[in-house]
């Protein structure tokens, strides 16, 4: 079954995920397919993202002002100068990363020991931090309160299994490195708004991530 955007996914779906992220993350750690010309880079197309960012950003002004607590787009409006920056120093370079792992490109299978996840679409991978998908995923793919409730567990179960291939990768790192991943989850959002139509199930999927993303 295909993961829902608008609804997200349970704590259980979650551990699933990122538990792929981890059998991901630790095999291609330091590998040589990382220096594949195929992948994204997106450090090196940053001035293109914060170009994405701003024209985005003045859609969900112009769309959602006063459908939406203010707070909500005033802290993406705090970025739009931050993006290319951002991007160029704090993608990663260590390993293979999904990079979109939003919920509806996982699909999950229900086993008689419990969920599994399979991660699908891969146009966006690319050489990067392990946490940059754990942060990504779980900013936008989880109702806030439950993200709250379950993301120390996550991060840190993904933390011991880098820790395996890279032992210098102490739970501090993770926190660190998840912490600074965090944004790219809004700057996609944001950047969606240029190719989504306004509509009643498109406004409510980028106000839904937007909220998520900015919480």
């Amino acid at each position: 079954r295909s993961g829902n955007q608008l609804t997200g996914c349970s704590a259980a779906e979650a551990r699933a995920v990122v538990t792929e992220f981890a059998k991901l993350h630790t095999a291609y750690w330091g590998a040589p397919e990382l220096g594949a010309d195929w992948l994204l880079n997106r450090a090196a197309t940053a001035d293109a993202a914060v170009q994405s960012y701003v024209s985005g950003a003045d859609i969900f002004r112009e769309r959602f002002e006063g459908r939406v607590d203010a707070r909500y787009l005033d802290a993406m409006d705090n970025w739009r100068a931050r993006v290319a920056d951002w991007t160029r120093d704090k993608v990663g370079t260590q390993t293979l990363i999904h990079g979109e792992p939003r919920v509806d490109n996982i699909l999950f299978e229900d086993r008689a020991d419990g969920v599994a996840a399979w991660l699908i679409d891969w146009q966006f991978a690319d050489r990067g931090c392990p946490m940059f998908d754990v942060a990504y995923f779980m900013a936008g793919s989880l109702e806030s309160g439950l993200r709250n409730s379950c993301e120390a567990d996550l991060i840190a179960r993904q933390a011991a299994a880098i820790a395996d291939v890279a032992p210098d990768w102490t739970l501090e790192a993770a926190r660190a490195a998840y912490a600074n991943a965090l944004p790219f989850a809004l700057f996609t959002t944001v950047g969606a708004a240029n190719v989504l139509a306004a509509g009643e199930h498109e406004d409510k999927l980028l106000l839904t991530l937007l909220t998520r993303n900015v919480d």
